[in-house]
């Protein structure tokens, strides 16, 4: 009976939530690369209509991971937690970076299998993923240190 309260008090209180949001930026980017890597090869619509819509859920979980994460900032560090400044850049650009790139396929939906437009995606992909791994590098400096 008392479990169910113990997991939720963990969960909202002791464990800092940003750390259950903050997977799924890197998550979702590292597969938006992969699938339009594998669509790009296999000349395949499907898998890059699939990389589409995993950028969309980069930038949503993105957002959320911010937003917790400035939130667990303020609660649990003061306000001054290592790397915090750096942090809020690095994630501003992976989430300007993350909505631009699902406004422009958005808009432009044949995206065509040359090699401008689809190399153009893959590298914006590819440093989505490579900022989405430096703000999980520096926030586990700040948990674990250097």
């Amino acid at each position: 009976m008392d479990f169910l309260p113990r997991v939720i008090n963990a969960l909202v209180s002791l464990h800092p939530p940003h750390s259950l949001t903050v997977h799924f930026p890197i998550a979702f980017s590292a597969l938006g690369v992969l699938l339009l890597a594998l669509a790009w090869w296999r000349r395949e619509e499907c898998l890059e209509r699939s990389a589409f819509l995993v950028m969309a859920l980069t930038a949503i979980a993105t957002l959320v991971a911010g937003a917790v994460g400035m939130r667990d900032n303020l609660v649990r560090y003061g306000g001054q937690a290592p790397f915090a400044a750096t942090k809020v850049v690095l994630a501003v650009v992976l989430l300007l970076l993350s909505v631009g790139l699902v406004l422009v396929r958005r808009r432009q939906t044949g995206v065509g299998w040359n090699t401008n437009p689809m190399l153009f995606y893959l590298i914006a992909f590819g440093v989505c993923f490579g900022l989405a791994g430096v703000l999980g590098f520096l926030g586990g400096a700040i948990v674990w240190g250097f």
